[in-house]
């Protein structure tokens, strides 16, 4: 216990692994689909749907401590773009106002794309993407001590090549933020599914 104390890196690092053993379901392709068959132009992408996690109250001090992986803090992209939009920022607003206000808390940026493209266009795109995350968070009174991880995965992992509606995937084009540290008491809020 003492040595993931000292060494967060490693507990961060394991976490994250597990994390991504699983791929997050593919949202519904029927607003996408529909959309096509009418032959409109495709409106704006939406943030798809997401799982919610359950409430399950932590017995040890120490499980109130375990990172918060929460879909509803994704950042989503549009189509080749590194650009924030207004949800974007509405998302980040929160956490950047709870990284200010707690310095011991830690953010983890995940970057992910969707599949088209080459591997190395998709690495760089996701890392693109998460730059302008870490930039947004600092400028909303984030240290850039509190980022402690700044990946990107382009499309390695998660990503369906398969996944054929926009809607599809534009689920892969996200920035996923995994909060470590802080307390139980400030903890964000788990909605119940």
């Amino acid at each position: 216990m003492n040595f993931l104390r000292k060494h967060p890196a490693c507990l961060l690092a394991a976490l994250l692994t597990a994390a991504c053993a699983s791929a997050p379901p593919a949202p519904p392709p029927q607003a996408a689909a529909g959309a096509e068959k009418a032959g409109r132009a495709a409106k704006p992408a939406e943030r798809p749907a997401t799982p919610r996690r359950p409430a399950t109250p932590a017995s040890k001090p120490s499980e109130a401590r375990t990172p918060v992986l929460d879909f509803e803090n994704n950042v989503y992209f549009a189509v080749g773009s590194t650009r924030l939009d207004a949800r974007g920022r509405s998302t980040l607003q929160p956490i950047g106002a709870r990284l200010k206000a707690e310095r011991e808390l830690r953010v983890a940026l995940t970057g992910h794309t969707d599949h088209l493209g080459s591997s190395e266009y998709n690495l760089a795109l996701g890392q693109k993407r998460v730059d302008v995350v870490v930039r947004e968070l600092i400028a909303l009174g984030a240290w850039s001590r509190q980022i402690v991880q700044r990946t990107s995965y382009g499309n390695e992992l998660g990503g369906e090549d398969d996944c054929r509606s926009e809607e599809c995937r534009q689920a892969d084009r996200r920035v996923e933020l995994q909060l470590v540290g802080g307390n139980e008491k400030t903890d964000p809020p788990v909605s119940e599914p």
